[in-house]
């Protein structure tokens, strides 16, 4: 990879559009994409809080020869060069400063209605056990997060996700984008190209291609990417209570 281009990390919420976001930049063909290493067995906890750039470096580095399955999904792209290491995280947002001030990191946020984002973790079956009660984890998700740092399930995971990561942009602007999911949705090949453009990419004919087929293909099954969204079925007083709670935030992260 070549030094002087940036490594671009995804971040998000669980359950925000993360995995799609991350399929349409892998489908560019100078971008070498790595999912969730800081979660797999082989780069398990690799960063500190307290990580040097060394370190830093090591682990991209080492991103680039990864192995397992797991960081190196399967897919049909051809590549041609890719000098662009991509990953994302929907976990330890909390080390997204530090990357910034160490590294030559680009963040790409990719930022979701909270309402949209609770009710998805409620209907996904291995991450919302069937023995909680949506009632008391909607809020802190104790029984998911316990006690983790690097987890950010529930409101105030995406609470303070979502100020870890504004709070960045307005500190490094060149070098932190905010992407609306709602906006990603609406208009897709316009965010992109957008997006691909700030990266330093042109946009290419396979992305063109992926995105087309994201919008016409649907797969059952509610960890696929090529899926329709999760059927509503939070509770209509939680989902008030997210929208008042969101109301007192000092930002409006997303248009409703």
């Amino acid at each position: 990879m070549m030094n002087q281009n940036p490594v671009i990390v995804i971040f998000g919420l669980p359950r925000s559009g993360t995995t799609w976001l991350g399929q349409i930049l892998n489908s560019h063909p100078r971008v070498l994409y790595r999912y969730q290493p800081l979660f797999s067995y082989e780069f398990k906890d690799y960063l500190k809080e307290d990580f040097t750039l060394n370190q830093l470096d090591s682990f991209h580095y080492n991103l680039q020869h990864a192995k397992s399955e797991f960081v190196c999904p399967n897919h049909t792209f051809s590549k041609e060069n890719p000098e662009f290491l991509v990953y994302k995280n929907v976990r330890y947002h909390h080390l997204a400063k530090r990357m910034l001030e160490l590294g030559q990191v680009k963040i790409v946020f990719l930022s979701r209605d909270p309402v949209q984002v609770i009710n998805s973790w409620y209907n996904a079956p291995r991450e919302f056990s069937p023995d909680w009660v949506i009632e008391k984890e909607w809020l802190y998700a104790t029984s998911k997060n316990q006690n983790r740092s690097e987890e950010f399930f529930g409101f105030d995971g995406w609470r303070r996700a979502e100020k870890i990561h504004r709070e960045n942009a307005l500190r490094f602007p060149n070098k932190v984008r905010i992407v609306e999911y709602e906006n990603l949705i609406q208009d897709g090949s316009n965010e992109i190209q957008k997006l691909l453009n700030w990266i330093g990419l042109s946009f290419d004919v396979q992305v063109d291609e992926f995105l087309n087929d994201s919008k016409e293909r649907y797969d059952r099954g509610v960890y696929s990417i090529f899926k329709k969204p999760a059927e509503m079925t939070l509770p209509i007083s939680i989902q008030e209570q997210i929208i008042a709670h969101t109301k007192k935030l000092e930002y409006v992260p997303y248009h409703r």
